[in-house]
C-alpha cells in the first residue's frame, strides 16, 4: 500500500480549518505603507526639529494659554512715539552692542553686519548670530536693513543660533524691535508682514524710508518659503537719518533654514 501524498489543499484544512486565508488586497498593502511612511516621516520631522517645536509650545502655552501680560520692555517699546525727537521718557532696555532685540518673543542675538551674500560667508555668519546683509541699508540710514537667521537648522549644525528665529512666526502687527548699531539705540515698529517665494529678491530692495526687514524660513522646519517682516524705524526720528550711498547687493536670497 503506497504512502498517502498531502496535497497543499489538505494541509490548508489540517492547519486552517475548512475557513480559507483571505489574501489582504494591493489596496490595503498601499495603504500599510502609506501609513507607516507617514508615521516614520512625522517622527523623523519631530527629532529633526525638537528644539524650534518646544519653543513654539512654549510661547503657546506662556501667552496665548496662560496669556501673560507684556514685559516691561515690550511696554516700554511699544510707548515711543512714531518720529518722537525727545528722549523716551523710560530709559531703552540694555542690550549689546551690535545686537537686535525682539522682546514679545524674547529674542537677544547679535547682529553680524556687512556680511557677503554668499552661501560660504552667509553660513558663517549665522553661526554667530543674525546677519545683515551687506549692500543693504545699515541702521541711520535712509533704506531698507536686511537682517536675517535660522528658524531650524539640522541638530548637528554648529552654533548656538540654529533657531534664532524659530517664532518669528508668533510677532504681530505693531509689535517692537530694538537694534543696537554702533553704540546707538534704533527702535521699529513691525508694520507688515508676508510669506513670498525663495526667488522674490524684492523684499531685499532699497527703500525710500527708514525700514528693518526681518526673514527666515517658513514653515519651520522646510525651506519652501520665506517669512517677511518689515517694520518701520520710530525712534530716533527717521528723518534725521543719512542717505545711504549707493551699494551693490547679490540678486538672490541668502540661504537659511
Amino acid at each position: 500500500m503506497s504512502n498517502p501524498v498531502l496535497t497543499e489543499r489538505d494541509l490548508e484544512y489540517i492547519f486552517a480549518g475548512k475557513k480559507k486565508a483571505k489574501a489582504k488586497s494591493p489596496w490595503f498593502q498601499g495603504a500599510l505603507f502609506f501609513g507607516s511612511f507617514l508615521v516614520i516621516s512625522a517622527i523623523v520631522f519631530v527629532i529633526m526639529n525638537f528644539t524650534t517645536l518646544k519653543q513654539n509650545f512654549d510661547f503657546w502655552y506662556n501667552t496665548e494659554y496662560k496669556i501673560s501680560p507684556a514685559s516691561q520692555d515690550v511696554q516700554t517699546l511699544s510707548a515711543i512715539s512714531p518720529g518722537s525727537t525727545a528722549a523716551p521718557s523710560t530709559a531703552l532696555p540694555q542690550i549689546e552692542n551690535n545686537s537686535l532685540y525682539l522682546p514679545i518673543i524674547n529674542v537677544k542675538a547679535p547682529v553680524n553686519f556687512g556680511i557677503p551674500n554668499k552661501p560660504e560667508n552667509v553660513a558663517i555668519g549665522l553661526s554667530k548670530g543674525l546677519i545683515q546683509v551687506q549692500g543693504t541699508a545699515l541702521p541711520g540710514e535712509i533704506g531698507n536693513v536686511f537682517v536675517t537667521g535660522h528658524s531650524s537648522n539640522y541638530p548637528w549644525a554648529k552654533g548656538n543660533y540654529n533657531n534664532v528665529f524659530a517664532l518669528l512666526n508668533k510677532v504681530v502687527v505693531g509689535d517692537v524691535v530694538q537694534i543696537k548699531y554702533q553704540n546707538i539705540d534704533y527702535v521699529y515698529k513691525i508694520s507688515s508682514i508676508k510669506t513670498v517665494e525663495p526667488t522674490n529678491v524684492s523684499v531685499m530692495e532699497s527703500k525710500k524710508e527708514s525700514v528693518l526687514t526681518l526673514m527666515t524660513c517658513t514653515p519651520v522646519g522646510t525651506s519652501l518659503r520665506r517669512l517677511i517682516v518689515v517694520a518701520n524705524q520710530v525712534y530716533p526720528n527717521p528723518n534725521s537719518n543719512k542717505t545711504m550711498q549707493e551699494r551693490s547687493v547679490e540678486n538672490s536670497l541668502p540661504p537659511v533654514h
